[in-house]
């Protein structure tokens, strides 16, 4: 099943890499990820946090040249149910926006910022909706949007992404379907994640169809579904389950990737697919990293021919 125009890549947050300004020794060089992600076999590399990587175009254009890797998109979370909290936040993402455009990379991801109140509840939101917005934080969002897409207007070609992701108010499939709902059609589609899918109550493949006009990025990543149950039973909060490793190599979890594949490609669905194994890792945890990395990679080559 061999299908020449998707790239496939890797990003930071697979080497643990959540924020531009950790503590000390919290992260790892940005070369020894670039140097993994393309001794792993991929062809491209998400941006990270800003800041992680260079950010001046000369600079990381030279970094991805020498290992011939190709930008793909950047992670912006905003308070999307605080309009004013966003437009304080909106020069990140004009940078963001600024540097990926000098790329000629299509889409930016934007996503809700993660709340404790969520985070508490990851994977376990009530489905009568009592865990969501209201319909005011609902009105509130869709002005937030607003600002945004005002922003992502000024780069031409440059288009969203909308990230929904367990532990934010864009988890289920139900908050994802408004969220599009109050999305402009023709600025903002959905990365869809996988993960993010199955933790959050819903079916992958099933995302992917009933939303194929409005998937324009996609983050493949699996969960262990022991892992998974424990957190559903114990109603451990997003960070625990983070920590104890909830996020699977490629084909060794409860996605059921087939399915999603077939449901991309039903779809025609060209560009980037990212591979994405969040984990929380320091030290010697950096070698698992490349590792999983390597498998992931492996995993698609075999079953697609990727």
């Amino acid at each position: 099943m061999v299908e020449t125009s998707l790239i496939i890549g890797n990003a930071p947050v697979s080497w643990g890499v959540y924020t531009s300004e950790p503590r000390l020794g919290e992260n790892p060089p940005y070369g020894v990820v670039m140097d993994g992600i393309a001794q792993a076999g991929y062809a491209a590399t998400e941006l990270g946090p800003y800041g992680y990587y260079p950010t001046a175009a000369p600079a990381l254009g030279q970094e991805l040249a020498r290992r011939g890797l190709q930008l793909a998109s950047s992670y912006v979370a905003l308070p999307l149910d605080q309009p004013d909290a966003v437009v304080q936040r909106l020069p990140l993402l004009d940078q963001v926006c600024a540097l990926l455009h000098a790329f000629r990379v299509p889409y930016v991801m934007v996503a809700a910022d993660a709340t404790p109140a969520r985070e508490a509840i990851a994977g376990s939101v009530a489905a009568d909706g009592s865990d969501s917005w209201t319909a005011a934080e609902w009105a509130r969002v869709e002005e937030s949007l607003q600002a945004v897409t005002e922003v992502v207007r000024r780069y031409a070609g440059l288009r969203i992404a909308f990230h929904h992701e367990a532990s934010s108010p864009v988890e289920t499939p139900d908050e994802i379907e408004r969220l599009l709902t109050v999305a402009d059609p023709e600025l903002v589609g959905l990365c869809l994640d996988t993960g993010h899918a199955v933790y959050g109550g819903g079916d992958a493949a099933e995302l992917a169809r009933r939303h194929a006009r409005r998937v324009w990025y996609v983050h493949l990543k699996d969960v262990w579904p022991d892992k998974l149950a424990h957190v559903r039973r114990e109603r451990l909060p997003a960070p625990q389950a983070w920590a104890m490793g909830i996020f699977a190599e490629l084909g060794q979890g409860c996605v059921n990737v087939p399915r999603v594949v077939e449901q991309l490609l039903r779809n025609s669905y060209k560009g980037l697919i990212i591979v994405e194994q969040d984990i929380v890792a320091t030290g010697s945890d950096r070698s698992q990293a490349l590792a999983s990395a390597m498998a992931s990679r492996a995993y698609l080559r075999r079953e697609f021919g990727w």
